[in-house]
């Protein structure tokens, strides 16, 4: 069990106590921004997360940030249900991003790690679509997303068509792959042989 360093934990008590007497929203606000950044580097996620919550839901205009850094808080906290439900909110409000699409894609892959209900799926998809938009800059995350649907068609559909094209645009993007070169060798097979049984 980590120890606590005792100069934040009475830095914490001190901002809570500070918190609870103070009328001015601006300095309340500030308060609970630097509550949140306390327990961040103290690595309580969990307790971030509730303190991101309420930095969102008393500012005015919150921005993109507030609400990353809120379901970032949840996704490390382990909470993937809720940080779904907070990059479903980023998503809807910021729909040109790919972080929304991003995390809730990988909330949705850590509540069903087998893949089986496909809650992952749509999210991948979308965000590939997204991140399209900028090829060069979103490689990494798009080979991420191939990496992931071509498993999934291939495994949990039987769909080897629509497997074989993620793990070949895996190879558009990094044409040395060897997990991808060895998946379309047994893919074009199996696709070969499927149009054949036809």
């Amino acid at each position: 069990m980590e120890t606590l360093n005792p100069d934040k934990s009475l830095a914490i008590d001190w901002y809570k106590k500070a918190l609870a007497a103070e009328k001015d929203e601006k300095e309340k606000l500030s308060y609970m921004v630097s509550l949140a950044d306390l327990q961040n580097e103290l690595g309580n996620r969990e307790r971030e997360a509730k303190w991101r919550e309420q930095v969102y839901l008393a500012k005015e205009q919150p921005t993109n940030l507030d609400l990353y850094k809120w379901g970032m808080a949840l996704y490390y906290g382990e909470k993937f249900e809720m940080a779904d439900s907070v990059f479903a909110l980023y998503e809807e409000k910021y729909p040109d991003q790919i972080y929304g699409y991003l995390w809730r894609a990988k909330s949705n892959a850590l509540i069903d790690t087998a893949m089986e209900n496909g809650l992952a799926i749509p999210h991948y998809i979308k965000l590939a679509e997204v991140a399209a938009q900028d090829t060069a800059k979103n490689k990494a995350i798009l080979l991420g997303a191939f990496e992931y649907l071509g498993p999934y068609e291939a495994n949990i559909k039987k769909d080897y068509a629509a497997s074989l094209g993620y793990f070949e645009k895996i190879l558009e993007f990094d044409p040395e792959n060897n997990d991808a070169n060895r998946n379309v060798g047994i893919l074009r097979k199996k696709v070969g042989t499927v149009k054949g049984d036809d």
